[in-house]
């Protein structure tokens, strides 16, 4: 069977036909070029039974390419991804492009990625910009493992550190202070949890469900962000496309802050969040 037979008998099947060509990738260890080149090869016996493995998974258990790839493009970066941490989304990198923004404008030296899964937000705003230190805390250790491979993947070992901590409480307990927290916590409500799309149920659920309301770790973390953020220091979330009421509402119970925007993202929904803090 050739490369090209197997891209004509399973294009149909896939919404996205460049899954196709990454399983391909990933299976042969062929770039672009070379799929091309050898498209009309009979492939091997044994890359031949595996591409067609992968590709059954994903369209007969809706397993997400990227967790059988172990990778994910994100921002101007690619990160390892596994079942411990969530995969990347386009949508986040408008979390990035504003913390970026607010870098070089105000001079920010420093910032914590809150809830960081694989690290993605941190790394690419450290990549990307004059930042001298980011931290990525997670409470599981089995993302911070995912999130040290990125930082040493993507060469950020002199400006990327993790810590393992419950939100900011190891913050909280060292007086460790920031000018920036950057965090996409989990906003789903617990009763929408059953709903979700069939591949995003292969997703963490420790990394999605954000309580009844959806509003649980915002909550939290606005309240602990008081005593770690610096005076004028910022805070920028990712919300849920339907939450941006709800933050406004919890903003404006906490005095300290003040919504600075809201960005949507590229489909036109709510999804990100920028707020000052100052000190009472």
């Amino acid at each position: 069977m050739t490369i090209r037979e197997i891209i004509n008998e399973y294009k149909d099947k896939f919404e996205n036909v460049q899954d196709i060509y990454s399983i391909i990738k990933y299976v042969t260890e062929m770039d672009n070029i070379q799929i091309s080149l050898y498209k009309d090869l009979l492939l091997p016996e044994d890359f031949k039974t595996k591409i067609i493995y992968y590709l059954d998974k994903i369209i007969n258990e809706n397993y997400p390419v990227q967790y059988i790839t172990n990778s994910q493009a994100f921002f101007n970066e690619v990160y390892y991804v596994d079942e411990h941490v969530l995969i990347p989304r386009q949508d986040t990198e408008i979390l990035v492009e504003k913390a970026i923004d607010y870098i070089r404008n105000e001079g920010i030296k420093d910032a914590i990625d809150l809830c960081t899964g694989s690290g993605a937000i941190g790394i690419s705003v450290a990549r990307n910009s004059d930042i001298e230190k980011v931290t990525l805390i997670d409470i599981s250790e089995d993302a911070l493992d995912v999130a040290y491979r990125n930082i040493e993947d993507n060469s950020m070992e002199d400006k990327v550190t993790v810590l393992q901590s419950n939100l900011l409480e190891e913050v909280i307990k060292n007086q460790i202070k920031t000018d920036m927290i950057l965090s996409n916590p989990p906003y789903i409500k617990s009763e929408d949890m059953a709903s979700l799309d069939a591949n995003v149920k292969y997703e963490p659920a420790l990394a999605l469900d954000g309580g009844a309301t959806g509003m649980n770790f915002y909550e939290k973390i606005i309240e602990q962000a008081k005593y770690v953020l610096n005076n004028n220091g910022l805070l920028i979330f990712e919300i849920g496309y339907d939450e941006l009421e709800q933050m406004k509402e919890l903003i404006a119970k906490n005095k300290e802050y003040t919504m600075l925007e809201s960005v949507k993202d590229y489909g036109g929904n709510d999804r990100v969040v920028v707020c000052r803090f100052q000190q009472m």
